[in-house]
C-alpha cells in the first residue's frame, strides 16, 4: 500500500481533507493510536462478529456498509476503497479472529497518508 498511498497523499482532495491533520509524525501516530483500534473494534469487534455469529461469512460484506458510511466526507477515490479495505479487514479479523492485525495496517496506512500530506508541497 506504501506506493498507493505516497501517491495519492498528492491528490487535491487529499491534500485538502488531510492538511489540517499534519503534526509532528510522533503526535499523527499517537492519535490514530488511540482513534483507529476503537473504531476497528466497533465496526470489526462488536458488529462483526455479532453478525457473523448470526448470518455467517455474509457478516463481513454487512458490517462493512457502515464502516464505509463512516468515510463520507472524505475524498471520492478513498471513499470507494474504503468498502474493498474494509471487507479486507473483515475477512482478516474473520479468519485470525482478532481485530489487532486490521487495527494496525489501518494505523499504518492512516498516519502514513497525513505523513505523506505534510510532506507534499502545496496546501
Amino acid at each position: 500500500m506504501t506506493p498507493i498511498v505516497v501517491a495519492i497523499a498528492g491528490l487535491p482532495g487529499f491534500q485538502a481533507y488531510y492538511r489540517p491533520m499534519v503534526a509532528p509524525p510522533a503526535d499523527v501516530l499517537v492519535t490514530n493510536l488511540v482513534e483507529l483500534p476503537a473504531a476497528e473494534f466497533l465496526f470489526r469487534g462488536f458488529f462483526l462478529f455479532a453478525l457473523l455469529r448470526a448470518i455467517g461469512p455474509l457478516g463481513v460484506v454487512v458490517a462493512t456498509i457502515p464502516f464505509a458510511f463512516g468515510h463520507l466526507g472524505k475524498p471520492e477515490l478513498e471513499l470507494l476503497s474504503t468498502f474493498f479495505g474494509g471487507l479486507a479487514y473483515g475477512w482478516l479479523a474473520w479468519r485470525t479472529g482478532s481485530i489487532v492485525w486490521g487495527a494496525l495496517a489501518h494505523v499504518a496506512i492512516l498516519t502514513l497518508l497525513v505523513l505523506a500530506v505534510g510532506s507534499t508541497p502545496g496546501g
